[in-house]
């Protein structure tokens, strides 16, 4: 079983995701990527330990934060690797005590032009950040 998985049937976790969200971005390592921003494709998955809901929006992790993360993360300038990217996210997401998790897809859409993308997929546990 994933951990990904387990962190669900577990029943102590909720799982907020960002699906295909496209920005264009600073990065890459080689000479011809640093001429002009690329699109890049993210997707985020945010483990979140359940608490009590009643309706009231400080008792959840307000996804928000995500998309907020991952500009956080780009206004910081050019990114060489989708690895840098990945894991820079995800370590932003989980400066969120809430988040016990997370799982970071990037994936540059105008790289190759016989395939869609190229990406890189990271999963880290809060634990993993010490």
């Amino acid at each position: 079983m994933r951990i990904e998985d387990f962190l669900l049937c577990s029943g102590k976790y909720s799982k907020t995701h960002l699906t295909d969200y496209v920005l264009d971005v600073a990065i890459g390592a080689y000479d011809s990527e640093r001429k002009g921003k690329q699109s890049v494709r993210f997707n985020v998955e945010a483990w979140v330990e359940n608490l009590p809901v009643e309706d009231d929006l400080s008792n959840v992790y307000n996804y928000e934060e995500i998309i907020g993360s991952i500009k956080e993360v780009l206004s910081k300038g050019h990114i060489d690797l989708q690895e840098t990217l990945a894991a820079s996210v995800a370590k932003q997401v989980l400066s969120n005590p809430m988040v016990k998790a997370v799982k970071v897809k990037t994936e540059k859409l105008d790289v190759l032009t016989d395939s869609a993308s190229f990406g890189i997929e990271i999963f880290v546990e809060q634990h993993d950040q010490n």
